[in-house]
């Protein structure tokens, strides 16, 4: 992300950038997934000899391109790495980018806001209410939480050593 700290005036505003971020992470990791695949082969064919070829593959911005957001970083990579003539000449980058197209558009057909909510809502099932929700505290924790279900009790303070009685 550009910005960590985001003003929003209104929830639809919230749930819009929830679902942005959402599809921005799941198109980076394809993205990735695919560079990798492209790494492989170039590393394979010794190309990373080349060192402006070398540094194409790194996927780690550089403190100059701190303006950009990550996701728009990597798809300029993968563009870049696509224009390569190694890559034109192994790869049909037509189909590559036909594949990214369409991967784009599942991954925004996925992260629709009704369908989005629809699909976890079928989850809703396996919700439990709890009183002492131990994952909050402890991610690591194994345990599950638990739910107080004594209505009231009555305590009485001592007011000279202030402590229930």
């Amino acid at each position: 992300m550009v910005d960590d700290k985001k003003e929003f005036s209104n929830w639809k505003e919230v749930i819009d950038d929830f679902f942005e971020t959402k599809k921005a992470a799941e198109e980076e990791k394809y993205i990735k997934s695919e560079l990798k695949k492209l790494a492989e082969w170039y590393k394979q064919n010794e190309f990373f000899k080349d060192q402006k070829i070398k540094k194409l593959f790194d996927l780690k911005k550089e403190s100059n391109e701190s303006s950009r957001s990550l996701i728009d970083f990597q798809r300029n990579k993968f563009e870049s790495i696509l224009g390569l003539k190694q890559t034109e000449e192994k790869f049909d980058v037509k189909l590559l980018r036909e594949d990214y197209v369409d991967k784009c558009m599942q991954i925004a057909e996925k992260f629709e806001a009704r369908k989005w909510i629809t699909e976890a809502s079928k989850n809703a099932g396996s919700v439990n209410f709890a009183t002492h929700v131990i994952k909050l505290t402890h991610s690591k924790i194994d345990s599950s939480s638990f739910y107080d279900k004594i209505e009231s009790q009555s305590f009485k303070v001592d007011p000279e050593i202030r402590t229930v009685v």
